[in-house]
């Protein structure tokens, strides 16, 4: 989620879709707004995760539809990256591909393995 925001932030800043009071640190974004959503995946995956210890023993990585979460969040982060550099971001485009697609790759590895055991 967060990782997504690095590229999705800075573009809707550039297109005065989102405005703070003052700039920030980051192509316009303060700083903060991403210790929010870092903050916010946390607590989500920590209560997804004491929930998940109460549920039988499973392996949820066979799912094949985590396929399809793994190539929404890829697809949805790609446009967003798309964009950035569509509005001349690259920075914001980079850094988004770089913080998002280690995450793709895991994920879709994982799937793979487990979908194949």
């Amino acid at each position: 989620m967060t990782a997504w925001d690095l590229s999705m932030d800075p573009m809707m800043v550039a297109g005065g879709h989102w405005v703070w009071e003052q700039v920030g640190a980051y192509f316009g974004v303060p700083l903060q707004n991403y210790w929010g959503w870092w903050l916010t995946t946390f607590v989500t995956f920590w209560l997804f995760l004491s929930v998940a210890r109460i549920q039988p023993e499973r392996n949820p990585s066979s799912d094949p539809f985590n396929q399809l979460a793994i190539w929404s969040y890829a697809t949805t982060g790609l446009s967003s990256v798309i964009v950035d550099f569509e509005f001349g971001l690259h920075g914001p485009g980079l850094v988004g591909v770089f913080a998002m697609l280690p995450w793709v790759v895991l994920g879709w590895i994982s799937t793979r393995r487990a979908s194949s055991q």
